[in-house]
C-alpha cells in the first residue's frame, strides 16, 4: 500500500483538490478523482471536487464536473488558499483489500 497526500482549498460551492502531475500519470485522473471523492472528510463537507495540477508546460489543469471546472478556473491559481490537506491510500499490485 502507499499513500499519496493532497492540499485542499474550501471554496462555497466546490473544493479544489491539488493533485502532482505525477499520480495523475501514474494513476489517472478518473481513479484520483473518485478516490478524492471517497475520502471521508471529502464527504463529510458535503461539496464537489475539482481537481486541479500543473502540467510539463506549466498549465493549469481542472479535473471534475464541467460547470465546476469553469468556475474553479476563475480563481487565480497563485491565490487558491489551501487550508486542509487529506491522504488517499492505495492498493499496490499484490495488496489484499481490507
Amino acid at each position: 500500500m502507499f499513500v499519496t497526500t493532497h492540499d485542499v482549498a474550501v471554496y462555497e460551492k466546490f473544493m479544489l483538490v491539488a493533485v502532482e502531475l505525477d499520480d495523475v500519470e501514474d494513476i489517472g485522473e478518473d481513479e484520483l478523482w473518485d478516490a478524492v471523492e471517497e475520502n471521508d472528510w471529502i464527504i463529510a463537507q458535503n461539496k464537489p471536487t475539482v481537481l486541479v495540477y500543473v502540467d510539463s508546460n506549466d498549465d493549469i489543469n481542472y479535473y471534475g464536473d464541467e460547470d465546476l471546472v469553469d468556475a474553479a478556473a476563475e480563481v487565480p491559481y497563485d491565490e487558491i488558499v489551501w487550508s486542509q490537506q487529506i491522504t488517499l491510500e492505495w492498493l499496490e499490485e499484490g495488496d489484499e483489500e481490507e
